[in-house]
């Protein structure tokens, strides 16, 4: 995996930083996470990236433009380089978010 820590001072959000559409992240790979110190939980848009994935009741986090984002299910997403728990799976998401 390759790890981008995210400049809070251009990306600051009150839960994600998901204000990046997915027409600017074309090319990258679904591999790639973001370290951002202003996420509350670990996020992911990539269900085939999960290795365990739980339903969970409704509940939304918000964009760095205030928009509601629901999580669809919370798991873990295990590579060779990193395991990372209490993952949310956001399908609207943009990029993997590291908290």
């Amino acid at each position: 995996k390759q790890f981008i820590a995210a400049n809070p001072t251009a990306m600051s959000a009150s839960m994600s930083h998901s204000g990046l559409s997915s027409s600017n992240t074309s090319g990258i790979p679904s591999s790639l996470w973001i370290l951002d110190s202003g996420a509350s939980h670990h996020m992911s848009p990539h269900m085939s990236s999960f290795s365990s994935l739980s339903p969970r009741a409704p509940v939304s986090v918000l964009s760095a433009s205030a928009t509601p984002m629901s999580v669809e299910g919370v798991g873990s997403i295990v590579t060779p380089y990193i395991s990372l728990t209490d993952v949310y799976y956001i399908p609207t998401l943009a990029l993997n978010l590291a908290s």
